[in-house]
């Protein structure tokens, strides 16, 4: 399970069960994005679940995870997916 993220931030833009099904999902996207480059991360099974929930209830969605010291996304404290403004 891999996320899309941009690991200062935490923000989660795409998700898969292996790393080219996430970067796929990313590109399949309608995003827009200039900022720091974003990584495939490994991530916890709590998160895709999470993750995987938000996608069937809302296609619109932004998720915020932290990296552990292993490296891999896990849930963060945030309680969440939430709607960006603009």
């Amino acid at each position: 399970m891999y996320v899309v993220v941009e690991s200062t931030s935490g923000h989660v833009f795409a998700f898969g069960l292996t790393p080219e099904e996430a970067d796929r999902d990313f590109l399949s996207r309608d995003v827009w994005y200039d900022g720091p480059s974003l990584e495939t991360r490994r991530c916890s099974p709590a998160l895709y679940r999470r993750l995987k929930t938000a996608l069937e209830r809302d296609k619109f969605f932004m998720f915020r995870c932290r990296i552990n010291r292993d490296g891999i996304a896990v849930c963060s404290k945030a309680t969440g997916p939430y709607r960006p403004r603009g």
